[in-house]
């Protein structure tokens, strides 16, 4: 229990940290004049995507939870997901979102763990792979020589296509998970998380594909939004920049709620673009204010309210 505690406290600082001098670097003045000057309305808009990118991913996590429990209805859905988000913010890449298996009624938790897990391959499928694509498109003419740019985007392009077959077909990756969970006993935990997984249909899949795809789109969205509520930016060097930007802080999940990780990689990306660092920090440090602030205070509303949210028992 120590050993958590000093991990936990030791992740704090480090978010502090990181934050910290990102704001030093970047100037406290310089931010609240850009914040000052930005367009109210495309912040307006980005914050009106919030609603439409909770409704995806209620309707997915619907779509996926209905393989533990088919009557499970969309207030339920919406409702573990949000008290989710919100023991997520608080944890090291929001590894507290697993806790949706918890949160479900009336379902065995380990096998409801086995579709979190599901519902977090899509989200990071797209990410990894999207991300990648735009970061090999990034890095043209910047890191990589002239004759490994084209093998480069080759290989992104086969990792996309290679994802988007799994997540549409995922007899592919079920059968060797079949295969090991024939192994195990029935009462094993990996036994009973792996169901989770290889009940996925097929016709489930690609609607939960889909969803996926429309919310990283929002997310996208917002992003561009925001940042052109600071300065103008291209859809061309969105394409080039805010997906890699998804895809830096997936893979560098070492702050609370990735605070810190996001603004960086922002700066760090859209700088070669001539845009502004207080404009890139705002514009990322605003979309993790719409998209992970405000649903986390509204799960954690629900954990008020509700006298027992642990599955509804004692």
């Amino acid at each position: 229990m120590l050993k958590k505690t000093t991990f936990y406290f030791l992740k704090i600082c480090l978010t502090i940290l990181i934050f910290g001098v990102l704001v030093w670097q970047v100037h406290p003045g310089e931010l609240w004049l850009a914040f000052q000057q930005a367009n109210l309305f495309l912040i307006g808009c980005s914050l009106l995507l919030m609603p439409v990118n909770l409704l995806l991913q209620t309707l997915k996590w619907q779509s996926l939870a209905g393989i533990v429990k088919p009557e499970i209805s969309f207030r339920e859905s919406l409702y573990t997901l949000l008290k989710s988000m919100t023991v997520g913010f608080v944890t090291p890449g929001r590894i507290g979102e697993y806790s949706r298996a918890v949160f479900v009624k009336d379902a065995d938790w380990k096998t409801t763990l086995g579709v979190v897990i599901l519902d977090k391959f899509y989200n990071l499928a797209l990410i990894f792979g999207i991300g990648l694509f735009s970061l090999v498109l990034f890095t043209q003419h910047r890191f990589l020589p002239r004759w490994a740019f084209v093998p480069g985007l080759i290989i992104a392009i086969m990792f996309v296509l290679f994802l988007i077959l799994l997540m549409n077909f995922p007899i592919y990756f079920q059968y060797p998970l079949k295969h090991w969970q024939k192994k195990l006993p029935s009462t094993n935990f990996f036994h009973k998380l792996v169901s989770g997984i290889i009940c996925l249909q097929t016709t489930v899949a690609q609607k939960v594909f889909w969803l996926a795809l429309f919310s990283y789109v929002t997310f996208c969205s917002q992003l561009l939004l925001l940042l052109n509520a600071f300065q103008p930016v291209s859809a061309k060097i969105a394409v080039k920049t805010i997906p890699a930007v998804f895809f830096v802080k997936a893979l560098l999940p070492i702050s609370i709620g990735d605070l810190g990780v996001r603004e960086g990689a922002a700066i760090f990306l859209l700088k070669h673009y001539q845009i502004a660092n207080s404009h890139a920090f705002n514009a990322s440090f605003l979309l993790f204010f719409i998209n992970l602030i405000i649903p986390s205070l509204m799960g954690w509303l629900l954990f008020l309210l509700e006298k027992y949210p642990l599955r509804g028992k004692q």
